[in-house]
């Protein structure tokens, strides 16, 4: 049998001893791998098949440090053993890292936001999708935001409990979740970056971004509450979630959106929140179950919530749960969201939009941002497609 070494997988080529080696994590069986391939030979042929594989792009770009920040607390507290294995491997490539360790909240929204970006190629979260919304929003506070967005990327590595998007980062690259690790490592080794959209937001009292979806209701319910079950991992919020189909709770309020028109311009302007929202737009006024306004395919690592949704597709993908759906028909939804046939007996709504609000009629309604707790009455968004950079291998 052959192996098949493709230069997105490569991370380094050296010779030594009369020997080249290539250190690369290719894929096996369809798994991720890291493996060292040895070519013994004549120093000058040796040399010459060096100088191809650089001139083929077989070897990592030098280029800036990485500012990486690890929350240890994250999820099941792994966040910094992960960091060691995936820091490994990048060494191996060549890419300089500079590690911070986050030691309260809003540490590295600080951080970011006060460093010199000059001397990063890029910064990398270690944690949940909590630390990407941080880093993210400490990133828009800065002045020389509209010119660092479209430059200056932004890389993953999985250290929470879901890690919603960047399990939605695997689907699209189509890669095992088991292979987290390794595909991070590609991702951040490679010195690569596409543009990915993000969700512009506002309360009443502050705006910021999103990368993954804000959610109101039952998810988020969900989410907030199996905080004291943090140990059981992503499978907390599953527990919960057997609790509230037994004893739903409902919420009340408004939910409007802009339909998405492909043949318009995605440059949507948000009206006031003290104004009503244009005449373009949809209604929905009554009692829910929950509401989404998302952005990844992936809630955690076995709820794949809107499997077509890609990271650059210019879409906010609405997600509407009415109050009168049955138990059973919710139980099925979340198992196999993609089957239409069930999306339609359900009265579940999933609509492309371009932008939408909330209004809540409770304070308290249990309301998320990138799943970190939210408090307001009325939110809203608009999509800002390919708006930001993120570090992905190149294909």
């Amino acid at each position: 049998k052959y192996l098949t070494i493709q230069r997105q997988c490569c991370l380094r080529h050296s010779i030594g001893d009369e020997q080249l080696v290539i250190h690369a994590i290719p894929k096996i069986n369809h798994r991720r791998r890291f493996i060292q391939v040895r070519f013994e030979g004549d120093k000058d042929d040796l040399s010459t098949l060096q100088t191809l594989l650089k001139r083929y792009g077989f070897a990592c770009p030098e280029r800036k440090k990485l500012l990486v920040f690890v929350n240890p607390f994250s999820g099941t507290k792994v966040a910094d053993r992960k960091w060691k294995s995936v820091n490994q491997l990048l060494e191996i490539a060549g890419v300089d890292t500079e590690t911070v360790i986050t030691r309260k909240q809003n540490h590295a929204f600080e951080a970011v936001q006060q460093t010199d970006i000059s001397l990063y190629s890029g910064v990398v979260t270690v944690s949940g999708d909590g630390l990407v919304h941080e880093v993210l929003n400490g990133l828009y506070s800065r002045k020389d935001w509209d010119e660092l967005r479209g430059k200056f990327p932004l890389g993953i590595v999985p250290g929470g409990s879901g890690n919603a998007i960047h399990c939605s980062i695997l689907h699209q690259q189509k890669e095992d979740f088991g292979d987290e690790l390794l595909a991070a490592s590609l991702n951040l080794a490679r010195g690569s970056s596409t543009p990915v959209d993000y969700i512009e937001c506002e309360t009443e009292n502050r705006k910021f971004l999103s990368m993954f979806g804000v959610a109101w209701g039952l998810i988020p319910d969900c989410d907030i509450s199996s905080e004291v079950i943090r140990w059981a991992g992503f499978a907390r919020v599953y527990i919960w979630l057997f609790f509230r189909i037994v004893k739903p709770r409902i919420y009340r309020g408004k939910v409007h959106y802009l339909p998405r028109n492909t043949d318009e311009d995605d440059d949507v302007h948000l009206t006031p929140l003290n104004e009503p929202v244009p005449s373009t737009w949809t209604t929905i006024e009554g009692e829910f179950l929950a509401a989404y306004a998302c952005k990844q395919s992936f809630l955690d690592y076995s709820t794949r919530f809107i499997p077509d949704i890609r990271m650059d597709d210019g879409n906010i993908t609405l997600v509407i749960f009415p109050s009168t759906i049955h138990r059973l028909q919710l139980i099925r939804f979340l198992l196999n969201p993609d089957d239409h046939s069930t999306i339609q007996t359900s009265g579940v709504q999933m609509i492309n939009v371009s932008a939408f609000r909330f209004e809540m009629e409770e304070e308290n309604d249990p309301l998320t941002v990138d799943a970190e707790k939210l408090t307001c009455n009325q939110v809203q968004g608009r999509i800002v497609p390919r708006g930001s950079r993120l570090l992905l291998r190149d294909k």
